[in-house]
């Protein structure tokens, strides 16, 4: 089933507040935060990383970046590398790579997020594809993602 599909039934089925979000082809977590006139820092997105042989999902704002050295130490991982475009297909089949949903789904997929995006406000993240999203309350994701938190992200530099 597409994320897309099993994103709507798992919040609808969870009863909280949240606003289905589609839009022209956003293929970055700043085209995203763009085309929704949200800040960058209220945008969730998901880094895929392996930590040695583990799959991981870093969740951060767009406005961030993953610092992997501190992440590496963080996950305790000798190695922490990006996974590659054709391992996320394999991974997250589902979704349209690069789109995958902040969510623990994947069976195997430890999911983290960097403290800096919680927020008294709502956030915005991808649902599986580049045209779908979500918008909802910071704590209401939070409680449905149950992620661990760990600080592994540092500001963006913009040129």
């Amino acid at each position: 089933m597409p994320a897309v599909n099993w994103l709507q039934e798992m919040l609808d089925r969870s009863g909280t507040a949240y606003e289905w979000l589609h839009h022209m082809p956003a293929m970055t977590a700043g085209e995203f935060a763009a085309k929704e006139v949200a800040p960058a820092c209220r945008v969730a997105k998901a880094v895929v990383v392996f930590a040695d042989r583990r799959p991981v999902l870093l969740v951060l704002g767009a406005n961030r970046r993953v610092n992997f050295h501190v992440a590496r130490l963080l996950l305790g991982a000798r190695e922490l590398r990006k996974a590659s475009e054709e391992e996320m297909r394999t991974l997250f089949p589902d979704c349209e790579v690069g789109a995958e949903p902040p969510v623990a789904h994947w069976p195997g997929v430890e999911l983290w997020m960097d403290p800096s995006l919680q927020t008294e406000g709502d956030v915005l993240f991808p649902a599986g594809t580049h045209q779908d999203g979500v918008r909802m309350p910071f704590w209401n994701w939070f409680n449905l993602a149950k992620p661990n938190v760990g600080e592994f992200a540092q500001e963006r530099a913009w040129h």
